[in-house]
């Protein structure tokens, strides 16, 4: 993993130089790290490093569906709704792929996949990590993307080492 830091600061630092470079090259284009696509790409891969990183880590990790909607009313509303159920995982897919403002939710039922404690939203990272209990409906959960309903489908408390 030490290596995969040292490649997203080499990147990082070749699009800082890039970036300063003012000036167009003598063909008259800009370098690829100043183009947008360049930029965007250097981003992609700072991104993608520092993810394998994450999840390569120690830290715990956890699996959750989701589901992203726009007013606490709403997220209260589809809350109740799963609340008569016995076992809310299929519903709750349902749900998603219904209701969701989130492309997880369309594509794949809110599944948000594994994912290491501290890459998300701090609010959504707390109620996954600290407050929320596998196999139950938490929320709804405030961030700063809307209101969330998750359901957490596996968690680590510690990561053993």
């Amino acid at each position: 993993t030490n290596m995969l830091l040292v490649l997203a600061f080499q990147v990082l630092c070749a699009m800082a130089a890039a970036s300063a470079e003012t000036e167009e090259s003598e063909s008259g284009q800009e370098s690829f790290f100043s183009s947008r696509f360049g930029i965007v790409f250097g981003v992609s891969v700072v991104m993608f490093v520092l993810f394998k990183w994450a999840t390569s880590s120690s830290l715990p990790k956890a699996r959750a569906l989701h589901i992203l909607v726009s007013s606490e009313e709403e997220c209260t509303r589809l809350k109740q709704e799963l609340a008569s159920e016995e076992d809310p995982f299929y519903k709750f897919q349902q749900f998603a792929r219904q209701h969701s403002s989130c492309p997880s939710g369309k594509q794949s039922g809110g599944d948000l996949g594994e994912f290491p404690q501290g890459v998300m939203d701090p609010v959504f990272d707390r109620a996954v990590f600290q407050t929320g209990q596998v196999g139950r409906v938490e929320g709804p959960v405030r961030t700063t993307f809307g209101y969330h309903l998750i359901y957490i489908i596996s968690k680590e408390d510690k990561k053993q080492a």
